[in-house]
């Protein structure tokens, strides 16, 4: 005799571990009491039945790679990109610097990549990518800029959005807060030098905000406009100033890289920030409540995999220092 997994008591007839519809509601029931109550029992039962899908939103998403590519113009290393990227099964295309969406990856020039004579500065952005899907693309052109050689350093930096439209303004006001709250904690997870104000690209939301501001905003617009000057909500870590131009959220700390496992654990990142600041507004609304003895990977509810993934790059990022 074979009792259900959830504790109901209930015998179960056939295979599997639970009566049909009990694991789902033994998963709404734990992620209730870790989400409202802070139990972590019920987060370690979570870990423990894998049931915390990083990807369970389906958020859509783009990519921007920025690296350096041999070349001794850039329209040769422009098109050295985008046949590698074709070679692969996918659609591209050269273009000049645009902030178009398109619905093939294009390859741009990047004024703001430093680089040496023989090399070209160079930009990949992808269409509006989703699921899995989207996720094997970025793979694709990852092996594609491995086959031409593409290198990245101190300069380049990896972009990614995330498609917002669902997000409520309480959801953007949770979002900036909490990335203000924990941001020592997102700071070790990036290279030194996108710590703190060390980028221009890249500047800490608390340069420009403070708590009684995003509590205050009436709108987004006026969230975006709290941060002072034009320029500024643009280069932030998080850039909500993209919301107006398409729609989505843009994660800007990130070192540049052309590695497919570092581009997408901060693809999975992005998007339980975004889970976590809506999960936010449901419990408290825009009341900010955030204990500080709750630590990042739990916040955001990490599994097991990406905890160990977070902790060993932490401590590679605070060894070498750089773009690792």
């Amino acid at each position: 005799m074979k009792y259900c997994g959830c504790g109901c008591g209930e015998t179960i007839k056939g295979k599997g571990n639970f009566i049909p519809g009990h694991d789902a509601k033994l998963k709404s029931k734990l992620l209730q009491q870790w989400r409202k109550d802070r139990n972590y029992r019920a987060l370690e039962e979570l870990r423990n039945r894998n049931w915390l899908n990083n990807t369970k939103d389906n958020r859509t998403f783009g990519i921007e790679i920025e690296c350096r590519v041999s070349g001794n113009t850039l329209s040769e290393a422009q098109i050295k990109v985008k046949d590698a990227i074709r070679r692969q099964g996918l659609e591209a295309d050269v273009e000049g610097y645009n902030h178009s969406t398109r619905d093939y990856w294009k390859v741009i020039y990047d004024a703001s990549i430093d680089f040496s004579r023989g090399w070209q500065g160079i930009e990949i952005v992808s269409p509006v990518l989703k699921g899995d899907e989207g996720r094997k693309q970025v793979e694709l052109v990852c092996k594609a800029l491995e086959e031409v050689g593409a290198k990245v350093n101190k300069s380049c930096g990896l972009h990614i959005h995330h498609g917002a439209n669902d997000l409520k303004l309480n959801d953007f006001k949770n979002l900036a807060f909490l990335y203000m709250v924990k941001e020592d904690e997102v700071d070790q997870m990036v290279a030194k030098s996108r710590r703190k104000n060390n980028n221009g690209f890249c500047r800490s939301l608390n340069s420009y905000y403070n708590v009684f501001q995003i509590k205050n905003a009436r709108s987004v617009k006026q969230l975006i406009k709290l941060a002072g000057s034009t320029r500024a909500p643009r280069y932030s870590k998080i850039n909500f100033s993209a919301y107006v131009r398409h729609g989505t959220v843009e994660f800007r700390q990130h070192q540049g890289t052309v590695e497919a496992k570092k581009i997408l654990a901060w693809l999975d990142f992005g998007q339980q920030m975004i889970r976590t600041a809506k999960n936010l507004t449901k419990a408290h609304g825009n009341n900010f409540l955030i204990p500080d003895e709750i630590n990042l990977e739990d916040l955001v509810e990490m599994d097991y995999q990406q905890i160990e993934y977070w902790r060993n790059r932490k401590q590679k990022l605070d060894n070498v220092g750089v773009a690792a």
